[in-house]
């Protein structure tokens, strides 16, 4: 279920911190929000977010969902193939088993097994694309995603970024958080539409206002650097916490230079060292060498217990429960 696809997110460069009595140049944050490119799901955040939630069912809650698979309920049916298509705590991921369970469900007309079963068979679909466009035609927003991502990639056919704009948008109208993100990039990059921060902004708000965590990231990393008429507070802390509390590594970075730098607010060397602590943890740059000489070891202690306290919280045990 996973492809190379394109995705843009935000990325931070992080200043030398190193030195306690930097230049100003040093004390400087310095953000990018230049497109990247990533490993994403083929269908984005929200089907693989399906697959998730599905595979935190207890064993109760999937054994009742069967039975009424068994009786023939075809939504039953598609959560019983995304049990086995994600694996699950009563199934053992089979994808096989998954294709069964969505072709049952697929013959009785159900959207969502014939999105699925097209996200099982991508990497032999020749005709993909046009399949995905048959069904976000008959309204399915998964669809709609997945025929734009094919849209940017030129995949069975040319690019078409104005044809993904109006796919993404249509995803976005109907209430899709990955839609009005990729809308607000496709603003910001200028692809399908002329550039205009002011009108990607718009886009990602609403994105993040839908719990999307990649417009979230972006959006705190834009107030940093006080791109689109953004600018550094609490809006900029709130955004970044909230991608960070997701577990975005980046974030946790960009939030930690913010509260060193007291970047819109009082500086927090604490909770800096606690997020650059979980950020260095999880592969980003590690920042905590520049507050070590502003902090007491006491400080340190209580920082690195409450990164300690965080990552319990956060186990996928915990949040199963």
């Amino acid at each position: 279920m996973m492809l190379a696809a394109s995705a843009f997110v935000a990325s931070a460069v992080l200043p030398d911190v190193t030195n306690a009595h930097g230049s100003r140049a040093t004390r400087t944050l310095l953000f990018t929000c230049a497109a990247i490119f990533s490993l994403l799901p083929l269908y984005g955040e929200e089907p693989a977010s399906q697959i998730r939630r599905v595979s935190q069912f207890s064993a109760k809650e999937l054994s009742d969902v069967r039975e009424r698979a068994l009786r023939g309920d075809a939504d039953a049916e598609v959560t019983i193939g995304l049990a086995y298509d994600g694996g699950s705590r009563l199934f053992k991921r089979d994808p096989e088993e998954a294709r069964r369970w969505y072709e049952m469900s697929s013959k009785q007309g159900n959207l969502d097994a014939q999105f699925w079963l097209l996200g099982l068979g991508h990497s032999d679909a020749k005709d993909a694309r046009s399949k995905y466009l048959a069904l976000a035609k008959s309204g399915h927003v998964g669809a709609m995603n997945a025929y734009a991502w094919h849209c940017v990639e030129g995949t069975d056919g040319p690019q078409a970024f104005d044809e993904a704009m109006l796919w993404w948008k249509k995803a976005a109208e109907a209430g899709s958080a990955e839609g009005a993100f990729n809308v607000g990039i496709m603003y910001l990059q200028g692809e399908g539409v002329a550039p205009n921060e002011k009108e990607a902004i718009q886009w990602l708000r609403r994105a993040a206002d839908q719990h999307s965590v990649p417009a979230a990231a972006r959006l705190g990393a834009m107030a940093a650097m006080e791109k689109g008429g953004l600018k550094p507070g609490s809006d900029c802390t709130r955004w970044l916490r909230i991608a960070a509390e997701a577990g975005d590594g980046t974030s946790m970075l960009n939030l930690g230079m913010v509260l060193f730098h007291g970047i819109g607010a009082q500086p927090d060397f604490l909770e800096a060292y606690m997020w650059f602590t979980l950020a260095s943890q999880r592969g980003s740059v590690d920042g905590r060498a520049g507050l070590r000489p502003r902090m007491t070891e006491e400080q340190v202690a209580e920082a690195e217990k409450r990164a300690a306290a965080w990552n319990a919280a956060h186990s996928p045990q915990q949040e199963s429960k």
